[in-house]
């Protein structure tokens, strides 16, 4: 789960490069910022069958594409635990609005980057 999401910021990032909304340089200040937080502050989930499992739901509930609801799945599974324990909840950082709302429908919070410039 985690290299899906880290690749999905890192293309995001280079598509705004390509589109010339950021400059080399700020897409490579971004994506080096993005690589050393990855490793450090990201909760990694590993893909088990219950994971898979909600995500074929999530996909076929909220018409999702599978890396997708494979996100949402694994979003899911950590605000489980984050309340488990009592820790703040996750905020869940996507620019694709089909997900965004699927994820606010599952009662997560959502920040969409596109909102900042």
């Amino acid at each position: 789960m985690a290299g899906n999401t880290g690749a999905e910021v890192v293309a995001a990032l280079a598509r705004k490069r390509k589109a010339k909304r950021l400059t080399s340089g700020q897409s490579a200040k971004a994506i080096s910022r993005f690589q050393r937080h990855f490793s450090l502050r990201y909760q990694k989930v590993t893909i088990s069958d219950t994971l898979v499992t909600a995500a074929m739901n999530y996909a076929d509930k909220h018409e999702l594409r599978g890396c997708d609801a494979v996100q949402l799945a694994a979003a899911i599974e950590i605000e489980t635990e984050l309340k488990e324990v009592g820790a703040a909840s996750l905020i869940f950082v996507s620019a694709d609005e089909d997900l965004n709302k699927a994820v606010q429908a599952e009662g997560l919070l959502v920040e969409n980057p596109d909102n900042h410039p």
